[in-house]
This record gives structure tokens, C-alpha cells and sequence, in this order.
């Protein structure tokens, strides 16, 4: 996300203003504007957010991927605004036995909508048995 954007998120954070961003698939008759407004408060308050934010905008862990040693699954949706695919990519490209998963759609991280997914994961966990 480019600092523009993080800037517009921790700015106007519990207003909803990101929910096309995060979720442009789940339609305003299935979750009310007023319901994912409460989904951001009760995600986080606006002055947590802005911390996190800030944090966010410093933090480069590129240099440190190659010290992950547990066995890593990345999930990623192929159409997710908040995040493009090429940075989930480069994640289980430089961490160490990392396996990815491209899941279709557009949302940030609504493992409802990709219910193959939940499969994929459960035989990920149970191969680490």
C-alpha cells in the first residue's frame, strides 16, 4: 500500500471508507454499511490503528525471509486491492518451504467466499503432523 493510502485508512478508519478495498465482493444488501463500520470497531480502535499504521509504513522484513523455518502456507487472493498478488508471491518465493495458494476473487481475506480453500488448508495442517 503506498503511503497515500495507509495515510486515507488510520484516517478515516471506523467510517467504513475501506470496505471496497477490502471487501468489494460481499454486496450492501448482505453486510450493511452500519455492520461493517462495527466490524472495523471491533477490529480496532482509530488510535490503535494509527499506531499500527506508522509501524506498518517502516516495516521491512524482506531481509529476514530466509530465516522462517517453520513450514509456511500463503494465501492470497488473485484480485485483493489491499495487497497486490506479486507481494504474497514474493513471500513464499524467500521464505524457506513455503507453499502459496492463489485463491480466486477480490477481497482481502474472506476465506468464506473460497470454501476449496478451508480443504487446502486443513490437508496443509495435517501434512505438518
Amino acid at each position: 500500500m503506498s503511503e497515500r493510502t495507509f495515510n486515507h485508512l488510520s484516517q478515516n478508519w471506523t467510517t467504513g471508507a475501506a470496505r471496497d478495498i477490502f471487501f468489494p465482493s460481499i454486496s450492501r444488501d448482505v453486510m450493511a454499511d452500519d455492520t461493517y463500520r462495527a466490524f472495523e470497531k471491533l477490529l480496532s480502535d482509530r488510535r490503535s490503528l494509527n499506531q499500527i499504521v506508522e509501524y506498518m509504513k517502516s516495516l521491512d522484513v524482506r531481509d529476514l525471509l530466509h530465516k522462517v523455518s517453520c513450514t509456511t502456507l500463503v494465501i492470497h487472493f488473485s484480485g485483493d486491492l489491499a495487497v497486490p498478488l506479486h507481494m504474497g508471491r514474493y513471500l513464499a518465493d524467500h521464505i524457506p518451504n513455503a507453499r502459496f495458494l492463489e485463491l480466486a476473487g477480490v477481497d482481502h481475506a474472506d476465506l468464506a467466499s473460497a470454501p476449496s480453500a478451508i480443504t487446502e488448508i486443513r490437508d496443509f495442517m495435517r501434512a505438518l503432523d
